[in-house]
């Protein structure tokens, strides 16, 4: 008879050691990319053009083309012809190609990458560059609401620079570009040198040279070669130069010849381009969309509100919202978090509108989930720390404040206009109820109801109907219950609700014996 209890144990032991070792091999460090692609096992190469400014269509084309591209290419080749563009765009770019590791990334520079484009070619593993193409000039600014740079106090503007410096150089670190040359490319007052130092050829900036120069003991160590770019001068090298200090490693004509530099001639090219989709999806994530597009849901959810089951206005505000977060979701920017955390709100407002009447906790809380719900699924962080986070921040929460403010200003103008108009009278009931009809509101006879008696019509939990002579009204019971056909009293009238309470029937009179 087979013996299940150790076949069982058996299996849970190995898989509990399968899942060490890919626990073990998740938080190793990746491996270095290697120094050429050459023909892999599956036969495909990945061709993925960045042309034209870094912007949302470009960014959202880029996230889904390499969503799912890792194992499944022997390499991924950008080809580079972009101005440059929104830094935040470009940090989320580079993140993309960054994640594709251990699948191999070439970037090709057939014309421009400046700006954020030599930010996104240093992204990829190597760099390959047409005769003509030139990489560099990366200095970043803030644009305002024209598209110029907006100007920043001097303080504000060097800790911008300075992030802007330190994820330069750290991304060239990590990618095995010189970071003294990086860096360069972004602050015009950053001087490099190439030298030879301990036997080994380096780029030093000239805070690092007059480091080492002051040194007598290091000194000897040291020999310059030439000054790759003086203060005062962004760098942007072409071609050659980039070739010549280290940053591309060959100058070469069109793709075909990376690919066979590559050992990829072979391999079958999947080319990816631009659809109306990612064109879609970056107009639909445009803080001015996303605005309008949370207006129409919550004018849709307040509409729906006011009117009996579910209809138009709820449809509506379903596809809005749906839209905002489907197109977030798309490019990387909402997650399953933002999702819940919206859910969690409206669930918040529902209990606080049909649960405990009023408005107190419970419904600030659920508004406070709501507006940063849709806060948090416009931008890839939480917590911003680069100056264009904040920036990114700001116009997401002018975005969704606006959105939420003028539902309440459409809400306003659809009870103010929408009952006038000749599709709502088709729409809604306008007999009037008469008082001659026997249907009365409580208003207009407030006072003389005061202290009346009448018989509960329907049980009173608390609210009911009480009957008074030969008219019903509709009631609610002070304390408690009260049953159908007992006596009720009114004890006040508060605008339009009747207030009563029982009336405890007379006990009966003992009877008399006396003459």
């Amino acid at each position: 008879m087979p013996r299940k209890p150790a076949r069982c144990v058996g299996a849970f032991a190995a898989a509990v050691v399968c899942a060490m070792l890919l626990g073990a091999n998740a938080t190793s460090p990746p491996a270095e990319a290697p120094d050429r692609a050459g023909p892999g096992t599956h036969g495909r190469v990945l061709i993925v053009p960045i042309h034209g400014p870094i912007d949302r269509v470009q960014g959202a084309f880029l996230h889904r083309t390499l969503g799912n591209v890792k194992g499944r290419y022997d390499a991924v080749v950008f080809d580079i012809d972009t101005p440059g563009g929104r830094i935040d765009i470009m940090s989320k770019m580079s993140d993309d190609i960054v994640k594709v590791s251990p699948t191999p990334t070439i970037a090709f520079v057939s014309k421009w990458a400046v700006s954020a484009g030599s930010f996104i070619a240093m992204s990829a593993d190597r760099i390959y560059m047409a005769p003509t193409a030139i990489i560099g000039a990366a200095h970043g600014y803030l644009p305002g609401p024209d598209g110029l740079p907006v100007q920043l106090p001097k303080d504000v503007a060097e800790k911008f620079a300075s992030v802007n410096r330190a994820q330069f150089r750290a991304l060239a670190q990590s990618k095995g570009y010189p970071p003294a040359i990086a860096e360069a490319m972004t602050d015009k007052d950053i001087e490099v040198t190439k030298v030879i130092y301990e036997g080994k050829t380096q780029y030093l900036t000239g805070e690092e040279l007059a480091k080492i120069t002051s040194d007598p003991l290091e000194k000897d160590k040291l020999k310059v070669i030439e000054v790759v770019s003086p203060k005062g001068k962004l760098i942007t090298f072409t071609a050659e130069e980039a070739r010549r200090f280290d940053l591309a490693r060959k100058v070469i004509h069109d793709l075909d010849a990376v690919l066979k530099e590559e050992g990829l001639s072979s391999a079958k090219q999947i080319k990816k381009e631009q659809s109306w989709s990612d064109t879609l999806i970056g107009i639909l994530t445009s803080p001015q969309i996303v605005g309008l597009l949370v207006l129409i849901g919550f004018g849709g959810v307040w509409l729906e509100l006011k009117m009996p089951g579910f209809g138009v206005p709820g449809t509506i505000a379903v596809i809005a919202f749906l839209l905002v977060f489907g197109s977030q979701f798309l490019v990387g920017n909402a997650n399953a978090a933002e999702i819940l955390l919206f859910i969690v709100g409206l669930a918040l407002l529902a209990i606080e509108l049909f649960v405990t009447p009023g408005f107190g906790v419970i419904g600030g809380a659920g508004i406070g989930c709501v507006f940063l719900s849709l806060v948090l699924a416009m931008q890839p962080f939480t917590v911003p720390s680069a100056p264009w986070e904040f920036q990114a921040l700001k116009l997401n929460l002018i975005a969704t404040a606006s959105g939420v403010g003028g539902s309440f200003v459409l809400l306003l103008f659809f009870a103010w206009f929408l009952p006038n108009t000749s599709v709502f009278r088709r729409l809604t009931l306008r007999k009037e109820l008469t008082a001659e009809e026997g249907f009365s509101s409580g208003v207009q006879e407030g006072e003389t109801l005061t202290g009346q008696v009448g018989t509960v019509v329907t049980a009173l939990r608390p609210a009911g109907k009480l009957e008074i002579g030969d008219k019903t009204y509709s009631v609610v019971s002070d304390a408690e219950f009260v049953e159908a056909g007992r006596k009720a009293q009114v004890i006040r009238v508060d605008g339009p609700k009747i207030v009563v309470e029982p009336v405890e029937p007379e006990a009966p009179k003992e009877p008399s014996f006396q003459a």
